[in-house]
C-alpha cells in the first residue's frame, strides 16, 4: 500500500481492480486509516479463533490511482470531498447538527 498525508491526515491507498460482469472490470481506489482487530472461527461454529489485523477503509473512489486519466487537482478535489464527509460523520457521531 502506498501511504499519502492530506490535510495532516495520514492515509494508505490502494486499487483493486474489481469484477464488472459482462461489463468489465473497473478500477476502485481504496483509503485506509488505522487498523481493525477481527477474531472469528476457522468455521462456521467450531474450530480454532483467528485474529487478524486489518487496514480500516474509511473512503474510496472508482477510479484508477495509478493512471494519468485524471490530474492531481482531480485527486484533490475527489479526495477533498470524502475527507470532509469523513468529518461531518464524525459532527454527527458527538451529536452536531448544525
Amino acid at each position: 500500500m502506498k501511504k499519502i498525508t492530506f490535510q495532516g491526515i495520514e492515509l494508505e491507498y490502494q486499487t483493486i481492480w474489481e469484477d464488472g460482469g459482462e461489463f468489465g472490470d473497473f478500477p476502485v481506489t481504496y483509503f485506509y486509516q488505522g487498523t481493525v482487530t477481527e477474531t472469528r472461527k476457522k468455521w462456521l461454529f467450531f474450530g480454532p479463533k483467528i485474529t487478524t489485523v486489518l487496514p480500516r477503509e474509511v473512503f474510496k473512489i472508482y477510479a484508477d490511482s495509478d493512471s494519468a486519466e485524471h490530474s492531481k487537482e482531480w485527486w484533490r478535489v475527489a479526495i477533498q470531498s470524502k475527507v470532509d464527509l469523513m468529518h461531518r460523520a464524525e459532527e454527527l457521531s458527538r451529536g452536531e447538527l448544525i
